[in-house]
């Protein structure tokens, strides 16, 4: 199927051609000059001369090009972190570097990184219960921190049943998730807390855990998802 030049795109949005028309634009579309061409179909239309290039504006999404990076992309990747931060006024915070890249980050050919684990805490066996059963969890997942060039672990959900709690089973998770961060060479587990549950905040604050104030967790789902995946109704 022949594709139409960017800017026919755009005209053809406007003014529909007889479709000999069209091919004749598309045979000469490599000497065409677009403002000529539009002022001859619109007799007494006034219209500037535009620069070639400035043809790509008017693409249409289809023409976009979106696609995995691979090991060879590592030094553009670098390139937009470093100016991602520079609009963040974080520059400071960037330890990337194309090494610390090619060594955390994953390419099509890498294995697949992402998936969900959970640890369970259970209590010791006693003589009254020789069979202890869980009674919390911390379910986690791997995460990456541009900035650092570094992975994480970010704790989805935290939980201990309420009879066992101020004992120390909290804490330990939370330790056991800071052993795994560092265990696999990362530098941050980070987690998100509802604004009134004071204990909980206060408990993450002993601990050394420090809140984001200056940012602002979005979250897209339902019927947004679906739109914003081109898949609504």
């Amino acid at each position: 199927m022949t594709q139409t030049p960017g800017i026919l795109s755009a005209i053809l949005d406007f003014f529909p051609l007889k479709r000999r028309d069209l091919d004749i634009a598309i045979k000469a579309q490599q000497s065409i000059n677009p403002t000529a061409w539009l002022a001859s179909r619109l007799p007494g239309l006034q219209l500037k001369t535009v620069r070639t290039h400035a043809a790509r504006f008017f693409d249409r999404e289809s023409d976009w090009i979106v696609e995995l990076t691979r090991q060879a992309d590592i030094p553009i990747i670098l390139q937009f972190i470093n100016e991602l931060a520079e609009y963040e006024k974080a520059q400071h915070e960037v330890q990337a570097t194309l090494s610390s890249l090619r060594e955390t980050l994953s390419f099509p050919d890498s294995p697949k990184r992402g998936s969900v684990y959970t640890f369970l805490i259970t209590p010791p066996a006693t003589e009254a219960d020789g069979s202890p059963k869980p009674v919390g969890m911390a379910l986690f997942f791997y995460n990456y921190s541009t900035w650092r060039s570094a992975p994480g672990v970010y704790l989805e959900d935290l939980y201990v049943q309420p009879a066992y709690r101020g004992k120390g089973y909290g804490f330990k998770l939370l330790q056991t998730l800071a052993q795994e961060v560092i265990r696999i060479g990362g530098k941050r587990l980070e987690w998100s807390v509802l604004k009134w549950n004071e204990p909980s905040i206060k408990f993450y604050k002993s601990i050394g855990a420090a809140p984001k104030d200056e940012w602002l967790g979005m979250c897209v789902s339902g019927d947004a998802l679906n739109n914003l995946a081109g898949q609504g109704p």
